[in-house]
């Protein structure tokens, strides 16, 4: 069995001459994975080569899966960040449910709140992991 590589490493041209960049692997990233990684880093970095001399690295969401199944609503999206700090402060969805359900006052808080609650909360996960992929990947540093 072969190690996991941990670096990502990519030959680009820049001003004339070879250069090697070198990114470390983002965790969790599937190994059989890498080698398209490092072709759509130096894709990316090739057809972008302006924007970065000066400026800042080029957004790789276009190269990105987007999220699977139906967005929440975008009144309720907002609501992620709030959900994952109640979690956090050691609520259940339940209760969070009972604090936050925007339509609280039309009917009692059950099951369907509860579960609304826990996919809006995992929908708003996906994107934040989503996101710090993408700046592990855009950041040259």
């Amino acid at each position: 069995m072969r190690p996991r590589p941990t670096q990502v490493e990519i030959k680009v041209v820049v001003h004339g001459e070879t250069e090697t960049l070198r990114q470390p692997v983002p965790k969790g990233f599937p190994s059989e994975l890498i080698p398209v990684l490092a072709d759509y880093m130096r894709r990316g970095f090739e057809a972008c080569r302006e924007r970065l001399e000066g400026k800042e690295a080029p957004s790789l969401a276009p190269f990105f899966t987007p999220l699977r199944g139906r967005a929440p609503k975008p009144e309720l999206e907002g609501l992620g960040r709030e959900i994952d700090t109640q979690l956090k402060a050691g609520r259940g969805y339940g209760q969070i449910a009972i604090r936050i359900c925007p339509n609280k006052d039309k009917h009692v808080c059950g099951i369907k709140c509860k579960d609304r609650i826990r996919q809006i909360h995992r929908y708003w996960l996906k994107q934040q992991k989503q996101l710090q992929f993408e700046k592990e990947l855009t950041s040259f540093d």
